[in-house]
């Protein structure tokens, strides 16, 4: 496993499937950025995740474990238009464990994904698993009968909506 911050400064382990997804969604936002303050920060976190995966593939190889295949340049359309603001992508590489708000003038027209189905469910899974866990510790930290039942009604909802996202 590899670790990455979150914005609580509390570590989360990311399997190697998802760090190489990172690597291709990052490469992805890193060429489509246009603000020069912003680019070089989606950048950087493109270098740090590739840098992740060849380490842990270091690791695998060192304890003879076998590497998975993991994500390709095939799971990515790098001619895929933007699909949404720098800031919004920043705000997503910041701290992937916050779903990306949709607001109108972060959202661009684009019609065409990015990403294959393959990535984009492996991104549903992960989000997912996050915000059920996010809701799990906002149920823990309450003392509120009714607002822990609303956390866990949500629970199940945000199980539900992933569960659609990968059957469809």
């Amino acid at each position: 496993m590899a670790w990455e911050k979150q914005s609580d400064s509390q570590p989360r382990k990311l399997p190697f499937y998802g760090l190489s997804m990172q690597v291709y969604v990052l490469q992805y936002l890193a060429q489509k950025a246009n603000d020069q303050e912003i680019k070089p920060i989606i950048e950087y976190a493109q270098n740090l995740s590739e840098w992740h995966v060849e380490n842990v593939g270091q690791i695998f190889k060192l304890e003879k474990f076998p590497i998975p295949k993991g994500f390709t340049n095939e799971d990515v359309n790098l001619n895929a238009p933007r699909l949404y603001s720098d800031t919004l992508n920043l705000r997503y590489v910041g701290n992937v464990s916050n779903v990306p708000q949709t607001w109108g003038s972060e959202v661009t027209g684009a019609i065409v994904s990015p990403v294959l189905d393959k990535l984009m469910m492996q991104q549903v899974s992960i989000l997912t698993a996050i915000g059920m866990s996010n809701h799990g510790a906002a149920r823990g930290a309450t003392t509120r009968v009714d607002v822990a039942a609303d956390f866990a009604r949500l629970a199940i909802e945000i199980a539900e909506y992933g569960e659609d996202g990968i059957e469809s």
